[in-house]
């Protein structure tokens, strides 16, 4: 298989692992509001496998961009669609469109459980502070991965 086949192939392969992680996020998400813990605990680990799949695919199509002398960015997609017959290159530019917006969904869905994630731990450590009548402090990340305190009494952000 030639190297641009072969990246039609990785696209394909980063939809479908896409598509398995968005639905795995949007069920993440109804489960982190209930208390059933086993299948929030197995749906982490499905989730946690689709991600490695989504970053070894992610790997190996920038290795193939690399091989192609291409950027792994916006302008490099557009010179690989320039470089395919002219027959393929509407169905292409359909199946990066569809991958970009699927991965698009996964970062949305993802950044939204994590806020809901930490909102219900503050909320858990309000109550034990109200509790234990202790200010506790918790370490917790931003959706970008910024380091942040968080203060029970709302005193720190």
């Amino acid at each position: 298989m030639n190297t641009l086949n072969q990246i039609g192939s990785i696209i394909d392969e980063i939809i479908n692992t896409s598509r398995k992680l968005v639905d795995i996020l949007e069920k993440e998400k109804l489960l982190l509001g209930g208390v059933d813990f086993e299948r929030l605990t197995q749906n982490t680990e499905t989730k946690v496998q689709q991600v490695e799949q989504l970053e070894q695919d992610c790997d190996s199509l920038q290795q193939c961009f690399n091989s192609l002398d291409l950027e792994f960015n916006r302008q490099g997609l557009d010179k690989y669609i320039a470089m395919c017959a002219h027959s393929v290159q509407d169905d292409i530019q359909r199946r990066i469109n569809l991958m970009l917006n699927l991965i698009a969904k996964t970062e949305s869905l993802n950044q939204i459980n994590g806020v809901i994630l930490v909102s219900q731990h503050n909320l858990n450590q309000k109550l034990i502070s109200i509790v234990t009548q202790k200010k506790i402090e918790s370490d917790t990340y931003g959706p970008k991965k910024q380091h942040a305190v968080v203060s029970t009494r709302g005193r720190t952000v």
